[in-house]
């Protein structure tokens, strides 16, 4: 998983004020979405997982999933929905936010995970009611991690000096040019491993599952879909005709898709 931790920087604040400014957006967006004679509502979540998308990747956004599912709720034509997903994942709260989204729906979910369905998007996938997935699918990544390129014995060596003048000893930690110490690593471990056991005790839950079963799948590997299914990491091989004939039989009609995506 990358892009999960959150840099101790203005950063956040910074994104906030992004979020706020795109929310907007997207709700005028999505007033244009129509579902008209369908029943049910296909939603992707494709590419990085964030709070907004980036032009520079293929992302998906979580304000802009997090609508789309509200639509589909409240949409009495709509009788059931299903996640689209091929996602490595991305950051963790964005995902948090999706999969308690779609926990709240009342009517029928399922996560369909093609390619990839790991870390903060097997999260998602986690709240669905059924998840399906490929014998060859990728599936799990239950961890968190974090990455910070350490630049400070090169540029000492070509003369670069930097200083680091914060008012807490933490409050630099992970900045571009900087230098860990040992009291900082603790503590950005400490709050990985907090995250990590937030992760595992969400997976255990939504799968019911115990907690002690999770953490034993949870060393950050995916499973294909075959060893997926005998962990109870999903609950049926199969793709969208699969999830077709289960949604059929749920909601006693023929189904008719909506994509939202498109």
């Amino acid at each position: 998983m990358n892009k999960i931790f959150n840099k101790f920087t203005i950063a956040s604040y910074v994104l906030g004020l992004i979020t706020i400014c795109g929310l907007g957006y997207y709700l005028i967006y999505l007033d244009d979405v129509s579902c008209d004679g369908n029943n049910v509502g296909v939603i992707d979540i494709i590419g990085d997982i964030d709070i907004l998308e980036d032009s520079e990747y293929i992302s998906v956004s979580s304000i802009n999933v997090v609508q789309q599912i509200q639509d589909l709720e409240d949409n009495p034509d709509i009788k059931g929905i299903v996640l689209d997903i091929d996602s490595s994942g991305g950051r963790l709260e964005p995902g948090e936010e999706i999969m308690l989204a779609i926990q709240k729906v009342s009517k029928p979910t399922i996560a369909v995970i093609r390619d990839t369905g790991a870390s903060a998007a097997y999260l998602i996938a986690s709240g669905a009611d059924r998840i399906f997935a490929s014998r060859l699918s990728s599936v799990g990544s239950i961890g968190v991690t974090t990455d910070f390129l350490d630049t400070s014995e090169r540029d000492r060596r070509n003369g670069v000096i930097f200083y680091d003048l914060s008012s807490g000893i933490h409050k630099g930690a992970m900045k571009e040019n900087s230098q860990l110490t040992s009291a900082q690593k603790q503590v950005i471990m400490g709050d990985i491993m907090k995250l990590y056991e937030v992760f595992v005790e969400y997976v255990a839950k939504n799968r019911n599952l115990s907690v002690e079963k999770v953490k034993n799948l949870a060393d950050g590997r995916v499973y294909v879909g075959d060893d997926a299914l005998k962990f109870e990491l999903i609950d049926q091989i199969g793709g969208m005709p699969e999830a077709t004939e289960w949604l059929e039989n749920k909601i006693g009609e023929e189904v008719s898709y909506c994509y939202l995506g498109e």
